[in-house]
């Protein structure tokens, strides 16, 4: 059983030591301070060693592997840090905001034979594996994301929110030619509603709207084919049907929890042989390039 320590136990770091912990043996975790996490490891776990030092963890020879959940701003150096220390690496997207960065960690991940993979949780869903064995030998003309949702204001919404949609559409779609930021709506922040359009390979169109103030949550996304639409909506996946003019249930997800479930393994078994996380580091490396794109078309404000 390999041996876990994870960086930052916010929401999400929560759930990501509550997932791991599942599947491997997590022995520390690092918090800069929120007593209510802190006090939540201590009740859930009271077998994890809780630090406000991370080098704690990296310094440990027992630990194989950190689990990164920090600010996107803190994810490189602790990445550079941890490979350094010769543990394997599970990051919480984007792995870095600068190609070269990105690149420069990749290159000495597979020096030092270390996995390094960025958790893109959506790569992962049942409905989005299913989703890429329907769509095989189908010609995509289109794809469309629309994601609303209340919060995550405390990071940039580009990072934050619409990388994930990126991640996917590059992997259904393949890379960019051409992405552009066509409108962004500061309310609470800066930047809360946002809308980007692209051109991938194939001549694939895409369209990329996220809005973080809206009352209701939903996350769509709509495939358009030579033949018929596809359209995955929370954890269900439908399949337009051309006789009866209506979309029909193809699947549904088993768990809430699944893409995790199915995430994390993969992972695992990568520290035995990187190469398992190959296609996850090529995904991770288009983002930074594509969002370098963005940047240099239109800049959300930081």
């Amino acid at each position: 059983m390999r041996h876990i320590g994870i960086i930052g136990i916010g929401k999400w770091g929560s759930k990501l030591l509550d997932t791991f912990s599942l599947q491997t043996r997590v022995l520390w975790c690092a918090s800069r301070g929120n007593a209510e996490r802190i006090a939540a490891v201590k009740k859930n776990h009271p077998e994890i060693a809780v630090t406000d030092n991370y080098q704690e963890i990296l310094s440990d020879k027992k630990v194989d592997a950190v689990v990164i959940a920090t600010p996107i701003s803190a994810h490189a150096e602790i990445v550079r840090e941890a490979l350094s220390a010769g543990k394997h690496v599970f990051v919480e997207k984007p792995l870095a905001t600068e190609e070269k960065i990105a690149q420069h960690l990749v290159d000495e991940a597979d020096k030092r034979k270390l996995s390094l993979f960025t958790d893109f949780t959506f790569l992962y869903h049942p409905c989005f594996v299913t989703l890429q064995n329907l769509l095989r030998d189908r010609r995509i003309k289109s794809v469309h994301f629309s994601w609303y949702k209340y919060g995550s204001f405390t990071e940039d919404i580009l990072w934050g929110l619409l990388v994930h949609d990126v991640a996917m559409a590059i992997q259904l779609c393949g890379e960019p030619k051409e992405i552009k930021l066509e409108k962004t709506l500061g309310v609470i922040t800066d930047a809360d509603i946002v809308s980007v359009s692209g051109i991938f390979e194939n001549d694939i169109s895409a369209t990329f709207s996220i809005n973080r103030i809206s009352p209701i949550r939903s996350k769509l996304i709509e495939i358009i084919l030579d033949n018929g639409m596809v359209a995955w909506h929370g954890d269900t996946l439908f399949i337009y049907d051309d006789g009866s003019k209506e979309y029909r249930e193809h699947f549904a997800s088993p768990s809430p929890n699944a893409a995790l479930e199915n995430e994390i393994p993969i992972f695992l078994k990568s520290m035995d042989d990187p190469a398992l996380a190959s296609e996850n580091t090529k995904v991770s490396l288009l983002v930074t390039k594509t969002f370098d794109k963005i940047s240099k078309n239109g800049r959300l404000a930081t």
